[in-house]
């Protein structure tokens, strides 16, 4: 599982280095702050690989990585029937970022901001119709005009389950139990495990040093008093 693959890994770096161990509840922390660190990046990423894309600066085929950057976020994405009522309806717990939003019909819900859709109820020659609905993002609320559309649906990216490396205790060492009800595995593509293993080992480097340089001026200034209060 690529949980206990990056946990393995980073731990064996750390070893390599002389670092210390990694303490199970230190690397849950750690390994969700890298998902959602290259989570986030994902969009950076794609940005600049369409900007290339339309600058006509990228390659063909398996060589257009604003394709693979697409692909790797469509490992989040979802489409779940919407049902509103006069107009509002509750978007998902997990919803992250709205994609597109379609009417039954498959009529695409033009999504604007919210300013614009109340601009543009109060224009008579543009006002949104079933034909050219719009709606817009209310916290975690949609708002549909017009309000005679109560059953549309939502393609959106979710939100990642975090991750969880579940142990049991053999001789005081932690060992990897995934058959624990609370266990979750990374909620990320394969192809993220190099990023996530750096981003950890470094989260986990760092750690141990600041414990180490802590210990050690700990350790002096105790040495110190001692002294002074010998003298």
């Amino acid at each position: 599982m690529l949980i206990d693959t990056i946990y393995k890994t980073v731990q064996g770096l750390l070893n390599k280095d002389q670092l210390g161990y990694l303490k199970p509840m230190d690397y849950n922390l750690y390994l969700n702050n890298a998902i959602r660190k290259t989570y986030n990046d994902y969009f950076t990423e794609f940005k600049v690989a369409v900007r290339k894309s339309n600058a006509h600066l990228e390659g063909k085929n398996m060589a257009r990585h604003s394709e693979h950057l697409r692909q790797l976020l469509e490992y989040y994405s979802k489409v779940e029937p919407m049902t509103a009522t006069n107009g509002l309806s509750i978007l998902p717990t997990d919803t992250e970022f709205i994609s597109d939003v379609f009417t039954l019909l498959n009529n695409r819900i033009e999504k604007v901001p919210y300013s614009v859709l109340i601009d543009l109820q109060r224009n008579i020659y543009v006002e949104p119709d079933e034909c050219s609905p719009k709606c817009a993002k209310i916290g975690e609320k949609l708002e549909v005009y017009p309000a005679t559309i109560t059953n549309f649906k939502l393609h959106y990216l979710r939100k990642f389950i975090n991750a969880k490396w579940t142990f049991v205790l053999d001789d005081g060492k932690p060992l990897f139990d995934p058959t624990a009800q609370d266990f979750k595995d990374v909620d990320m593509p394969e192809t993220s495990r190099d990023e996530l293993i750096s981003l950890v080992f470094e989260m986990a480097a760092l750690s141990i040093r600041d414990i180490q340089a802590a210990q050690l001026a700990n350790a002096e200034q105790q040495t110190d008093t001692q002294e002074s209060n010998i003298q």
